[in-house]
């Protein structure tokens, strides 16, 4: 059976594009280079081994967290094999055999020898413990990184599993903004690293108990002549091991049991008493209720939150005071982001809207849905501004900061909603979606919003310019409100033509993927030309793809 399921991995992968695995293939490769050449910086043994553990930590932090990232984590998917008369241990077992194919498992063998490389420069008979170490080590971090995708698929049947994975994801996001922050603090101390290795006996004495870590404290025990230390090391990483592959066994292949894909009803509110007897009220109140209640919406929402939280929290407790502000741009910023794939994200519900007549359907529709992300998202970013300006004490940036976090709040409602109908990417099934990542496709709406959101907001950017010079940065407002409202109104009125004009393509296309969307795709104007490109640069994700 593991040789059917390695067939089939490959199989899938051959058909697959390649560029991904290339560009983590010389990432690694670059890492163990890297390591490599600390490794003969070094002044001293403590230092190697400082660095050794500091290295199979953060091989560890990465294998948890490149799945989590990767919409194919899941390229065998254990309903597919539902109908085969298989135990569920049997099933669970080959998948996880299977997820020792691949690049990643092969650039992270290459890495432990570096293991059994520098066992050998410390004793000779080191090496004695440090080849089983070096394979248990590889089974660890492989099935440790199994397991918390499993979990976190696991997780998203909750609230509090969704906001642990928003949390997660947040901080991921967040060192796209202030990443330099932390490149910069790894670049003051990198110096006295290989001279005395780590920073203080509290920072050894945590990586120490990281179990990727276990293998060089067997090594060091070997080669001082403590065998019996040495076995004990190797014995304890053996049974870990053993007893994590058996739980990601069972959560590989979780029981049969009906999935529930919304969080459940809540009350009304007052919300729906305020909201008008009318196409637009319906969506609205829909709308609003959708983003509360989707596991997979709350997750993308709470994302964006995440990231202007964490973000402003870290250059805040780094010392950039003058940088937390900014916090508020970047949840406006990631508002419009999440919510580029709307129509992909409900998928063949858009069938609702297809069987309503009249254009007035359709434009209630766009309409509503931006109006239901302004209700949820500003009062988010008003609270972000408040708390990093006023807790900060820049209070110079009062006035920039509230007319830059409108215009790109306002903006990111036109650009997001136009984005979600001219790149319209089916993601899984919601009955069968697994991880976070399986709502769909963005990375060709992420790159189009990343030079739509400066260019539309550039009016708001002179004027900035302009009135700062002057001397009254307040009246940067004004023109923010008009540029953000209009882009709104330009970018929904674009988003609800196209759609009228393309509904039941754009529904084929979330039916029946988009070898069919290919077929049907018209290649006369810009907004056909964007058309087709989305549909050549997203990845389909499908059931077991």
């Amino acid at each position: 059976m593991v040789v059917t399921l390695a067939r089939m991995k490959w199989s899938m992968m051959r058909h697959n594009s390649n560029t991904r695995r290339v560009v983590g293939a010389l990432a690694g490769l670059g890492g163990i280079l890297l390591f490599i050449s600390g490794h003969l910086a070094a002044d001293s043994d403590a230092a190697r081994s400082d660095l050794m553990v500091l290295g199979l930590a953060s091989l560890l932090a990465g294998w948890v967290l490149g799945p989590i990232l990767s919409p194919k984590a899941g390229i065998l998917r254990p309903h597919d094999f539902a109908l085969l008369p298989l135990s569920r241990w049997r099933l669970g077992a080959g998948l996880m055999a299977v997820c020792f194919i691949g690049i990643g498992p092969l650039v992270t063998a290459a890495a432990m020898g570096t293991v059994i490389w520098w066992a050998a420069g410390l004793a000779p008979q080191a090496i004695l413990v440090a080849i089983p170490g070096a394979i248990l080590t590889l089974i660890l971090i492989v099935v440790v990184s199994r397991l918390a995708y499993a979990l976190l698929g696991t997780a998203m049947l909750n609230r509090l599993g969704v906001e642990i994975a928003a949390i997660q994801y947040g901080l991921l996001l967040s060192t796209m903004f202030v990443g330099w922050m932390i490149f910069q603090i790894a670049g003051n101390t990198i110096g006295s690293l290989l001279e005395s290795g780590l920073p203080g006996t509290m920072t050894r004495s945590i990586l120490e108990w990281v179990p990727s870590t276990w293998t060089v404290h067997s090594i060091e025990a070997a080669a001082a002549g403590q065998w019996t230390t040495a076995v004990a090391w190797l014995c304890g990483l053996a049974a870990l091991t053993a007893l994590l592959a058996a739980i990601t066994v069972l959560h590989l292949v979780p029981k049969t049991h009906s999935r529930n894909t919304s969080f459940g009803a809540r009350r009304r509110g007052r919300l729906s008493t305020l909201l008008p007897s009318t196409p637009l009220g319906a969506v609205i109140g829909k709308e609003t209720r959708q983003w509360a209640r989707d596991p997979w919406r709350v997750l993308e929402m709470h994302t964006g939150w995440w990231t202007g939280l964490i973000a402003g929290g870290l250059a805040w407790v780094a010392g950039y005071v003058v940088v937390a502000p900014f916090a508020a741009l970047i949840t406006a910023f990631m508002a419009a982001l999440v919510a580029s794939n709307l129509y992909g994200h409900d998928g063949t519900a858009l069938w609702q809207l297809a069987s309503c007549p009249g254009k007035q359907a359709v434009r209630a529709d766009v309409r509503g849905r931006q109006i239901a992300l302004l209700l949820w998202n500003a009062p988010a970013v008003a609270v972000i501004l408040i708390v990093f300006t006023a807790g900060t004490g820049q209070h110079w940036a009062w006035p920039y900061m509230v007319a830059g976090s409108t215009v790109l709040l306002l903006a990111g409602l036109g650009v997001s909603i136009f984005l979600a109908v001219i790149a319209a990417t089916p993601g899984v099934d919601p009955q069968k979606r697994v991880g976070p990542n399986d709502t769909g496709d963005l990375q060709f709406q992420v790159w189009m919003a990343m030079w739509m959101m400066p260019v539309s907001c550039l009016p708001t950017v002179f004027a900035g310019v302009i009135f700062g010079i002057a001397g009254a940065p307040w009246l940067i407002t004004i023109v923010a409100l008009v540029n953000g409202i209009a882009v709104a109104w330009i970018g929904g009125r674009l988003a609800h033509q196209r759609l009228r004009a393309r509904l039941p393509e754009t529904f084929a296309r979330l039916r029946y993927g988009k070898e069919i969307a290919k077929a049907s795709a018209p290649n006369t104007s810009l907004l056909d030309k964007l058309e087709s490109s989305a549909i050549n640069s997203n990845k389909q994700l499908q059931v077991g793809s």
